[in-house]
């Protein structure tokens, strides 16, 4: 074989095997990985003429995240007062410092820590339904745990779960 045609023949060796792999990597299914959230937030609550209950509340926050960084949230939601708490339920944006998005909803209860102000969430958790970017296929789940006080409405909340994108 002359060089010409040794080169020629790796050329087209190559290009069959991108052509015949690339789609395999290109179309493979996402991989669930795990992701931690740990946020610091301020919850302010009121009359919410959309809620059934006609309360809400507006929650903000920072902190980190595994696979987006640096994070801000925003989340609504309608609360429902029972006898020993509360429960919630919501839609949340978390936004990574490029802009990437992670959306979905969230619901659990608050239970009241002793008999201060402090209440503790519980059976709290997140469903992630998309995104923007590159999670704008993005779906996955986590379990909440946190503290809010209902008197400042300052908090922290942790996320532990699973994601694909």
């Amino acid at each position: 074989m002359h060089i010409h045609e040794q080169l020629q023949y790796k050329f087209i060796s190559a290009f069959l095997a991108i052509v015949i792999l690339a789609p395999e990597v290109a179309w493979s299914d996402p991989k669930n990985v795990p992701l931690k959230v740990s946020l610091v937030t301020q919850e302010q609550v009121g009359y919410t003429p959309t809620c059934p209950s006609k309360f809400g509340g507006t929650l903000t926050g920072t902190g980190k995240s595994t696979h987006m960084g640096k994070v801000t949230l925003l989340a609504n939601d309608c609360i429902t007062p029972m006898e020993n708490g509360f429960t919630f339920k919501g839609t949340f944006e978390l936004t990574a410092a490029n802009g990437d998005k992670l959306t979905g909803g969230y619901s659990g209860t608050f239970t009241p820590i002793n008999s201060g102000p402090t209440y503790s969430l519980s059976d709290a958790e997140l469903q992630i339904t998309g995104g923007t970017g590159r999670f704008s296929k993005a779906s996955g789940s986590a379990e909440l745990e946190g503290t809010q006080n209902t008197l400042t409405g300052k908090g922290k909340m942790e996320a532990n779960g699973t994601i694909s994108y």
